[in-house]
């Protein structure tokens, strides 16, 4: 089991998606759409993106508003920026060269104060360091906005992704005592393999279920994550094909 895990400690390059969302970054592109459920995960991400271009990073919910993330908390910057045409003209007063990132910003598209809002504030951010990122597992842009935003389809975890939670869970399950770990290192890519197709969220789920079954993960519990990923899989199927999903390249704001 140590030989298997033991790999995922070797260096990686960046997921294709976080090329190009660096890429359109360094380009100055106003308005990003990220296409994603897992919020924790792109949090990590988005964090490292923002230091590694000398960011700030902030954040906006309708639940919070728009605050400063860094360090061990998060900095509310105003009360009233719950208000979705408040928080972006908060982000307009920005000085500081930022990354922002939206949280499920999409219900508030279909109203036409905030799509103008946002159209007149990529304009302005064209001359500017502040990139604003749209996160929400829902593709919703109006007809106004197709042309000033680029969108970037956040792939499900990899293989690696799902060894580094592995070996984090395990690391805490050793440390805890409390159950313990049977799996040789077919026996681990196996059970990794299972639980391609899951979320970071939803296999860390799957792998405590299977522990807290019986006190044990091993090779029986490869059939319970694979019976997870495959309901997750009818889920994800049955939800594309209800919903309209439009992608554009990086390069399609400047196409016709």
């Amino acid at each position: 089991m140590s030989d298997v895990l033991e790999t995922a400690a070797t260096g990686a390059a960046a997921p294709r998606f976080v090329s190009d969302l660096d890429t359109l970054i360094r380009a100055r592109y106003p308005l990003i759409y990220l296409v994603s459920w897992e919020e924790q995960r792109l949090d990590a991400i988005l964090q490292d993106v923002a230091q590694n271009h000398g960011k700030t990073l902030l954040s906006w919910s309708v639940n919070r508003g728009l605050r400063r993330v860094g360090g061990a908390r998060t900095v509310p910057m105003s009360e009233g920026s719950r208000e979705p045409i408040e928080a972006l003209n908060a982000i307009g007063r920005l000085t500081d060269p930022s990354l922002v990132v939206l949280k499920d910003f999409h219900p508030w598209l279909d109203q036409p104060a905030v799509v103008r809002a946002l159209r007149e504030l990529s304009q302005e951010l064209k001359s500017t360091y502040t990139t604003i990122i749209l996160l929400s597992p829902v593709l919703t842009i109006p007809v106004e906005l197709e042309k000033e935003i680029s969108v970037l389809d956040v792939p499900l975890p990899t293989f690696r992704d799902l060894l580094q939670l592995l070996k984090e869970i395990v690391a805490v399950v050793r440390q805890g005592n409390k159950a313990r770990i049977d799996l040789n290192r077919e026996q681990a890519e196996h059970l990794i393999k299972a639980a391609q197709g899951l979320t970071l969220s939803e296999a860390e789920n799957a792998f405590a279920k299977a522990i807290a079954n019986d006190g044990v993960l091993n090779q029986d519990d490869i059939h319970l994550v694979l019976e997870r990923s495959g309901r997750s899989s009818a889920r994800a199927g049955s939800w594309s094909s209800s919903t309209s999903r439009r992608t554009w390249a990086p390069w399609a704001a400047s196409t016709s």
